[in-house]
């Protein structure tokens, strides 16, 4: 009963982990980005000289096309994000995000780093990371994204367990990069069985953020979603459930609108100051919201809804091609009987003092050859079927031969 209970809890947090960073994949090969801040003035490049982001990286940062400067910084930005001041904020992973490099050290560690507008480093922080919790896991800790507000950077840490779970959030302060409170985000009050962060966003103008939280009732076959929005605290001022969100008439039907959701999510970019939009998956619909303070107290107001279905990714189809038509040289018909090889069906075989080999054939037949594969003799036996065979030489010309059945006696 001990190991079946053991095997329930891995089962059971196998299903609950966040799946972001919560196994090992393939990892994805970073490319040339381009970081742009909210107005478009300033644009970070960053280009990394590993293709797994396990390296250096060459990073340049511009105003208005203008070059401010130009380094080859030690790490990588996985990700990064640049403010209307100048001011760079980003992670990454010394040893890629699998942990996997050449390398001493692995997996490495989770760098978190703030440049100013000129270059200069404000934060360094260095977080070593670990193996797994679980089995079949990536190493921990991992990001799960980041945010970036006028007067903070938040790296957010996924969780590495649980039913309803939330994420840690590091909190640094722009420009200075001095060390901030932690907090653990607190899960929503309607949070059922399963429910983990997705999604999360600033909320322009505002020191607010954006949540959206996966949530999984299995009882009622419902798979749905929580918005919330939260302070710089991770106190909710707004809460909205939508237990069905990405549950339609069918299994079917509701697998093809998770795909959708998991390519392009449910928090829409706007630039509006106190505004965002969600998607409504089950619904269809996108829906614009306003936040504004009235008192001590959020206020938020839907605007307005249009349609929005989404559209599963397209796979990329191969191009046919024309195999030409062969030239017929002729035909011939096979109508020779096989040759019965004295060598088949082995279940085991030994060899004797000059190198002839001695082996059985099923469990009716000793067979002895030498080492051109000429047959030296051959013994029936009488074996009982389904048995374990060994088979010995001991001198000359003489083997032992032994059989058991399985099972218990």
């Amino acid at each position: 009963m001990k190991s079946l209970r053991l095997l329930a809890l891995l089962i059971a947090v196998s299903v609950f982990c966040r799946p972001a960073g919560a196994s090992i994949s393939t990892p994805v090969p970073l490319q040339v980005e381009t970081y742009a801040s909210p107005s478009g003035r300033f644009q970070l490049e960053v280009d990394p000289t590993e293709r797994y982001g396990n390296g250096e990286a060459n990073c340049k940062l511009t105003e208005n096309g203008r070059v401010i400067w130009s380094e080859k910084l030690p790490f990588t930005f996985f990700e990064a994000g640049v403010a209307d001041d100048g001011i760079v904020a980003g992670y990454g992973y010394t040893h890629g995000e699998n942990g996997f490099s050449f390398r001493p050290g692995a997996p490495g560690e989770l760098r978190a780093a703030i440049l100013d507008v000129q270059g200069k480093q404000r934060l360094d922080e260095r977080i070593p990371r670990h193996g797994s919790s679980y089995p079949d896991g990536g190493p921990e800790p991992s990001a799960s994204g980041m945010l970036m507000h006028s007067d903070r950077f938040t790296l957010r840490i996924g969780c590495a367990v649980g039913g309803a779970e939330s994420e840690e959030w590091r909190n640094y302060r722009l420009p200075a990069g001095d060390k901030l409170r932690d907090l653990k985000l607190k899960p929503p009050v309607s949070a059922g069985e399963a429910c983990y962060v997705e999604e999360a966003a600033v909320i322009p103008g505002t020191p607010l953020t954006l949540v959206h939280w996966w949530s999984r009732n299995s009882e009622a076959n419902k798979t749905g979603a929580i918005f919330t929005v939260v302070d710089h605290e991770g106190n909710s001022v707004w809460e909205l459930d939508k237990p069905e969100n990405l549950t339609l008439a069918t299994d079917e039907e509701s697998e093809r609108l998770q795909e959708i959701e998991m390519t392009q999510g449910t928090l829409f970019k706007t630039k509006e100051t106190g505004k965002f939009e969600l998607w409504f998956a089950a619904e269809s619909q996108r829906v614009l919201f306003s936040i504004a303070k009235e008192g001590d107290k959020w206020r938020v107001t839907e605007i307005s809804r249009r349609e929005q279905t989404g559209a599963v990714p397209e796979v990329p189809r191969i191009a046919p091609v024309e195999a030409p038509e062969p030239e017929k040289l002729g035909t011939f018909i096979l109508d020779a009987p096989p040759l019965e090889r004295p060598v088949r069906d082995i279940q085991t075989f030994g060899f004797d003092q000059s190198g002839r080999i001695g082996f059985l054939r099923g469990t009716d037949r000793f067979v002895f050859i030498d080492q051109s594969g000429a047959p030296v003799a051959e013994v029936p036996l009488t074996l009982p079927e389904e048995s374990r065979c060994h088979l010995a030489w001991i001198a000359g010309d003489r083997w032992l031969v032994t059989a058991s059945g399985v099972g218990h006696e």
